[in-house]
């Protein structure tokens, strides 16, 4: 600009791989990933949100966190050391701000997206068309979600309110689905890598 002042960002370099291009090397394989794998990968974005929905106290609004807006399989990446990382906060807004338009890749996007209303809960809509993706190698469909026949039945729980249309049925906080996803994993006595 007219100072001299050069703006860019510095992210971090993840050696790894996209959710995006671990479900290509599925789909090519014809190799799916193991239910407990996938319950880990969630668990841990899901630590990621919760950590951006607490977010720092707005000492104006006293309101808290940061909305990712755009939580899709090319924006959730896997180290070759294994830790998930959440990427490209592009069209993250501080929810102290108040719900607002963002621009979801699409299906991801939950349907008040467009309508100005995404608030944390479209993160949770938009993790859960991820986690059926991930079990079931399809792309999910709102209008006739076919829930995986291969996972058990309290995840299919899971992916039917983590995924409902009305955002006042989905988890109405990411503590609420890690709840749900951990009694799922002591009820099945499941063993997640950490």
């Amino acid at each position: 600009d007219e100072f001299g002042i050069m703006r860019y960002i510095v992210t971090e370099y993840v050696d790894g791989l996209t959710l995006s291009e671990i479900l290509k090397c599925c789909l090519f394989s014809g190799k799916k990933i193991p239910e407990h794998v996938v319950i880990g990968i969630t668990l841990e974005v899901l630590s990621a949100l919760d950590y951006l929905h607490k977010g720092i106290l707005d000492p104006q609004t006293l309101k808290t966190g940061v909305v990712h807006g755009d939580i899709s399989p090319a924006n959730v990446m896997i180290s070759f050391s294994g830790e998930v990382k959440v990427l490209d906060f592009g069209v993250s807004y501080l929810s102290a701000l108040g719900p607002k338009h963002c621009f979801a890749t699409p299906p991801y996007g939950a349907p008040e997206i467009s309508t100005g209303q995404a608030d944390e809960r479209s993160d949770i809509y938009s993790l859960s068309v991820v986690l059926f993706e991930l079990l079931s190698l399809k792309r999910f469909s709102a209008s006739s979600p076919d829930f995986v026949p291969r996972c058990s039945k309290g995840l299919i729980k899971v992916l039917q309110k983590g995924t409902a249309l009305d955002a006042s049925e989905r988890y109405q906080s990411v503590p609420e689905m890690i709840q749900a996803i951990e009694e799922h994993v002591r009820a099945e006595n499941m063993v997640l890598l950490s």
